[in-house]
C-alpha cells in the first residue's frame, strides 16, 4: 500500500523536527546523569553548559584541587566504544579551542 502522508513536506518536517527534540532531550539527560555521578562521589559541580564565543562546555567541574571541563557524550547504543568514537579529533579540537575560549 503507498501513502502519500509520508512523503509530505509537513510529514517530514515533524519528523525532524522531533528528531532534533529527541536528541537535545538525551543529551540533557545524559548531563544529568554526569552531575549526579561527581555529586555522588563529592566533586563540585561549579556550572552547566557554558557557553562562549567558539563553542560550549557542558559541566565544569572543581575536584577540590583542579577545575576540570568535561564534554559529556551520551550515546543511544549498548555498545561502549560509541561514546569513545564519537570523541573523535575534530571533537577534541574544539573542545580545546572552547576551553582557551574561558581563559
Amino acid at each position: 500500500m503507498h501513502c502519500l502522508f509520508y512523503k509530505s513536506p509537513h510529514f517530514s518536517g515533524w519528523v525532524r523536527r522531533f528528531k532534533r527534540q529527541r536528541a537535545r532531550m538525551t543529551g540533557q539527560l545524559g548531563e544529568w546523569i554526569g552531575v549526579l555521578w561527581f555529586s555522588m562521589r563529592g566533586i563540585q559541580v561549579i556550572q552547566r553548559n557554558i557557553r562562549v564565543k567558539r563553542g560550549e562546555i557542558d559541566l565544569l567541574i572543581h575536584d577540590g584541587e583542579n577545575f576540570r571541563i568535561v564534554e559529556v557524550r551520551t550515546i543511544t547504543t549498548h555498545y561502549l566504544s560509541g561514546s569513545l568514537a564519537a570523541f573523535n579529533p575534530q571533537k577534541q579540537r574544539q573542545v580545546r579551542k572552547t576551553a582557551r575560549a574561558l581563559e
